[in-house]
């Protein structure tokens, strides 16, 4: 089972990276490195209602924004006995868009927007970008690169609304932001 170590192994793999690399190479680094995020938030979540061990987790990732070759044998893989399904979406703008994802990765090309944090939370989906200040203006995880390493922010009550909860193991690696505490 992965726990949150696999964070920091993650972060190695990233630095391994020789410098010169070609482009190529950095965005395969990338996607791998970004999909283990998205595959441990997943763990470490919980989201409110108990659904069946026979539901799966339904992971939406915009098209273009992480290689698709990164999940092709994630077809078996389970998160607390449930099912991972990996959906290649062409946009996440809509309820119907978001409704059926339990966790959404939206581009950083995507600029953060009120209506789709909004409806996130009224979705229960935990949504992830590397979008800069995804994270400040309301989204619930936004991945970055700090000292050529991958770090996250989360955005506690963004997230509490959203009625998803992150194990404390994950917050205590993440950078809290807490705008109504603060």
């Amino acid at each position: 089972m992965l726990t949150a170590a696999l964070f920091l192994a993650l972060n190695v793999v990233w630095n391994i990276l020789p410098i010169g690399a070609s482009a190529r190479a950095n965005e395969t680094q990338r996607s791998v490195i970004i999909a283990g995020f998205l595959y441990n938030f997943a763990q470490f979540a919980t989201w409110d209602g108990t659904p069946s061990t026979t539901d799966p987790i339904d992971f939406c990732v915009e098209r273009g924004k992480i290689s698709s070759w990164v999940f092709h044998d994630w077809d078996n893989l389970h998160i607390r006995k449930r099912p991972l399904l990996v959906h290649e979406v062409t946009a996440l703008h809509s309820s119907e868009e978001l409704a059926g994802c339990d966790l959404a990765f939206v581009s950083s090309t995507l600029a953060p927007q009120q209506e789709l944090f909004d409806l996130a939370n009224q979705n229960q989906v935990l949504l992830v970008s590397d979008s800069p200040g995804f994270a400040a203006s309301g989204g619930h995880i936004e991945l970055f690169l700090s000292e050529g390493k991958f770090r996250f922010r989360v955005n506690l009550d963004s997230l509490e609304r959203s009625g998803v909860k992150l194990s404390s193991q994950v917050l205590r690696l993440a950078e809290i932001i807490d705008r109504d505490r603060n």
